[in-house]
């Protein structure tokens, strides 16, 4: 179990310098969270924490009324972590989200193109436009594009 443990912490590890070294400088949890939750040029991001640290009843981030045809079609993406892995998120050349999240955290986003980065690919279940992506393997580092 130890090993399992030290060896999904390498994996982890290993996507985030792969990802740095591939595209630049990568913010920090704390001031991507802050960004995530902001309204970014063109759509909304909103975020949701684990089931244990947020009540049930919170409000979105975005406090912008939706739009009939908005609330009607799913986020352009969704990603829940069944496991431990590296994500990064980023919209027209800005990064939105990087940081490495764990199993249970989900976070949701709603922009017209997005680009995402994950560290290990079988730990995130990603939603695009309400359907599945087919999942990938323990350890692979995935980029894809999630467009409306």
């Amino acid at each position: 179990m130890a090993a399992a443990a030290a060896l999904t912490l390498l994996v982890v590890v290993a996507g985030v310098a792969f990802a740095m070294s591939r595209e630049g400088p990568v913010t920090t949890a704390a001031s991507a969270t802050s960004s995530a939750t902001s309204a970014p040029p063109g759509g909304t991001a909103t975020t949701s924490a684990p089931a244990t640290s947020a009540p049930a009843s919170s409000a979105p981030a975005s406090s912008a009324p939706a739009s009939t045809t908005a609330a009607r079609r799913p986020p352009t993406l969704r990603l829940e972590l069944t496991g431990t892995s590296y994500v990064r998120v980023r919209v027209a050349g800005r990064t939105l989200l990087a940081t490495v999240l764990t199993k249970g955290q989900s976070r949701t986003f709603d922009q017209k193109s997005l680009t995402v980065t994950v560290g290990n690919a079988a730990a995130v279940r990603a939603t695009i436009n309400g359907k599945l992506l087919r999942p990938g393997r323990t350890g692979q580092v995935l980029t894809f594009t999630a467009r409306r």
